[in-house]
């Protein structure tokens, strides 16, 4: 409303912030962040703002911790939240034409406190004078710093870094600048949640044989760090010697490791199947506790014991004293397929959201078809992720399918990944 007066014109308050960020008025975030709430506007006479917390006047912080506020206070900054923080917040803001007030719902949770989880890096060989890039990619609450390292074989009574009196010195590497072309995924989860994937990218340009070699990719934030190694190798001509009908690839390195030699002359091979690389396990297993009972008595049984398959499963396989986290994340990598019993129970369980989350990430990383779905129930299929929704699944609970579901299954995970098509 606006009132012409004289020469002035009176105007009642208006809001000057984007709609669209009005509209996201629940903000989650983590202990130790800061929000901002922004209730900016616009009158004449100039308008007047009160906050409220919880319906009550907002005057202080819990904790002794400093608020300025005044009455012209439009945009209010909440630093270093901690839980008692989180709650309803309102803005009234008014001159003596009118008012109008927004409201924010602030979620203040507790940051987990975990080190990254690093992806599995993959081997690279390619021809004397193309490139080669490594792919080094972790997961992470809070934004990670990467550092690349490069291995030089340990020559004895050669190396610059042995001492005078022929003990190994300390190992020779040294640090190579990552590309500036930092990735940052945010992926959605089926509940809802996000957690995030960082990544960096090491390109060589024109290699020669001095480029062979191992290659280390050190991932860290504030609670510790985790190293994943790859293995940089360089045919010197166009005639390869792998067979990619069921034959294997070899190459020979020398490792270190604070100070020590692990196996001089080690080899390093990795299986090649038709045109994919040959897995630890056939499947990963993921379902829900609740429905264990028809996994452990009927599914598993029905693949290990009558078809030969090697199965990962969580309670059985995962390795001691790893954080489950990153046992899910190596497991995913480790199979060939991931096998999801989908269920109601499914769609309720935290670790089953999280493990789909990995599955998933691996499938739209790889673009390979390593998902494969067995609906236990009549759960609806708009539970599913959105990128699965579309594909087809074993809908065991199906009379016409149940007498099928066997063979349909061991079909899936005799396919090769192939890769899928790209949507457009």
């Amino acid at each position: 409303m606006s009132v012409c007066v004289g020469v002035a014109e009176v105007v009642a308050p208006e809001f000057t912030v984007k709609q669209n960020k009005l509209r996201r008025n629940l903000l989650a975030v983590p202990v130790g962040n800061s929000v901002k709430l922004d209730c900016s506007a616009d009158g004449n006479p100039r308008p007047a703002v009160k906050w409220y917390k919880d319906r009550k006047l907002f005057k202080e912080r819990k904790g002794d911790r400093k608020l300025y506020l005044s009455q012209w206070t439009t945009v209010l900054v909440l630093k270093d939240l901690i839980p008692s923080d989180t709650g309803t917040y309102m803005c009234n803001v008014s001159n003596s034409y009118g008012w109008i007030n927004h409201t924010y719902l602030v979620d203040v949770h507790e940051r987990a406190r975990a080190e990254p989880v690093l992806l599995p890096m993959e081997n690279v060989t390619v021809y004397r004078g193309e490139n080669a890039s490594l792919t080094c990619k972790a997961l992470s609450d809070s934004k990670p710093h990467f550092q690349w390292l490069r291995w030089f074989p340990m020559h004895s009574n050669a190396s610059t870094n042995s001492s005078t009196n022929g003990s190994i010195g300390r190992p020779h590497y040294e640090i190579v600048d990552k590309d500036e072309t930092d990735q940052h995924v945010i992926s959605s989860s089926p509940s809802g949640k996000k957690f995030e994937f960082h990544g960096v990218k090491l390109t060589l340009v024109n290699v020669t044989k001095k480029d062979e070699g191992k290659y280390t990719c050190i991932v860290g934030n504030a609670f510790g760090y985790a190293v994943e190694h790859a293995y940089i190798i360089i045919e010197q001509s166009a005639t390869h010697s792998c067979n990619l009908h069921g034959s294997k690839c070899s190459f020979t390195t020398e490792e270190y490791y604070n100070g020590s030699t692990l196996s001089p002359e080690t080899e390093h091979i990795s299986y090649l199947t038709g045109y994919e690389l040959e897995f630890e396990y056939d499947a990963l297993v993921i379902f829900s506790s609740r429905d264990s009972d028809w996994v452990n008595k009927t599914l598993i049984p029905t693949l290990e014991k009558k078809h030969g398959f090697k199965c990962c499963v969580h309670y059985r396989d995962f390795v001691l004293g790893v954080p489950y986290r990153e046992n899910m994340v190596n497991s995913v990598y480790k199979s060939r397929k991931t096998i999801a019993v989908v269920s109601k129970n499914f769609f309720i369980s935290n670790y089953c959201g999280s493990e789909m989350e990995y599955a998933l990430h691996r499938l739209m990383e790889r673009r390979d078809d390593s998902v494969v779905v067995i609906k236990l129930d009549d759960v609806e299929r708009a539970k599913l992720p959105k990128e699965l929704q579309k594909r087809s699944y074993i809908d065991y609970p199906n009379n016409a399918e149940k007498n099928h579901w066997e063979r349909k299954l061991v079909n899936c995970l005799t396919i090769p990944n192939y890769p899928l098509p790209i949507s457009t």
